[in-house]
């Protein structure tokens, strides 16, 4: 994995990696959704990638409103929701979202991402709004194993990622002598 510094344009780190890359943008809270939207923004419109986007933390619906004011086409992304069934909120039934009961349940994330990976063409990149609140709905060996099975599955479908982690979940990881 890259660790990128955040003090560069996103656009300009993005385009420096080699194909097939996976990226851990570790930022503190206040700035993770920025750099995120710009590097939704920049890898969508700009790179002509297909986004697969996984919400743990936020609605897709509250993502889809946020990408629509950045100008980002939401056409290009497919949304994986974790989060919107589990709290009873509204659901949006549409053609680039797939709903998930809930955050702990990795193994229908899994089979999710696999469907998607399947039918979508062009290059594509996975991008998980947030492992910290992955991680307070699985314990940190269970989901260490779950994100090495993304990985891999990215890797053997040449599809690049990036996500971001915010620093008390590196915290949580040293505690449980767990590597991300």
């Amino acid at each position: 994995m890259v660790k990128m510094n955040l003090s560069i344009n996103m656009g300009e780190e993005l385009s420096s990696l080699p194909e097939d890359w996976v990226v851990l943008i570790e930022s503190p809270s206040e700035l993770a959704n920025e750099f995120s939207l710009e590097s939704i923004d920049y890898l969508v419109d700009k790179q002509d990638y297909v986004g697969i986007v996984l919400t743990a933390s936020k609605p897709y619906l509250t993502l889809k409103k946020q990408f629509e004011a950045k100008g980002i086409n939401v056409d290009n992304i497919v949304f994986i929701d974790c989060i919107s069934k589990s709290q009873s909120s509204e659901v949006e039934q549409a053609g680039n979202v797939i709903y998930i009961d809930a955050v702990y349940n990795l193994t229908n994330i899994s089979l999710a991402f696999k469907k998607v990976i399947e039918r979508v063409e062009g290059k594509k990149f996975l991008y998980i709004d947030s492992l910290s609140a992955m991680l307070i709905h699985n314990t940190p060996e269970i989901f260490v194993r779950f994100i090495h099975g993304l990985i891999t599955s990215m890797r053997l479908a040449s599809i690049s990622g990036f996500w971001n982690i915010l620093l008390p979940v590196i915290k949580i990881a040293q505690r449980h002598q767990i590597n991300i």
